[in-house]
């Protein structure tokens, strides 16, 4: 779980840090930065976040009254939608990298998450 967040919080400053840039990143760097968003984890590790996240929002919708049944539900349905948008979302997380970052610092992320230590930290 706290893979994931770390996984999350370097997509994150990869997004604020690309709103500075009004630059359109290159194709190269596009293609690195989707081959580094696969190495950290991609889907499978967004999809453990929210796998570990659904007792939390099953809890809070239960505090706020919400029927059991109905969060449940709303769980679900909700889920299947963000399941249906990751990719999308890992193409803009490519994105955010390759706008944030040089070449070559996407190449040196990319050779760490290709590493023993990287796969590591991405599981």
């Amino acid at each position: 779980m706290f893979k994931s967040w770390i996984v999350c919080a370097a997509v994150a400053l990869a997004c604020f840090g690309a709103s500075a840039r009004a630059q359109t990143p290159s194709e190269e760097s596009l293609v690195v930065a989707r081959e580094i968003v696969v190495l950290a984890g991609g889907e499978a590790a967004t999809h453990a976040m929210m796998d570990a996240m659904r007792p939390m929002l099953l809890a809070d919708l239960n505090s706020r009254g919400v029927p059991h049944a109905v969060a449940e539900r709303y769980i679900e349905l909700f889920m299947e939608e963000f399941r249906a948008e990751m990719p999308r979302l890992n193409e803009l997380s490519a994105i955010a990298y390759a706008d944030a970052f040089s070449l070559q610092q996407l190449q040196e992320m990319r050779a760490f998450f290709g590493s023993d230590t990287g796969r590591a930290l991405a599981a």
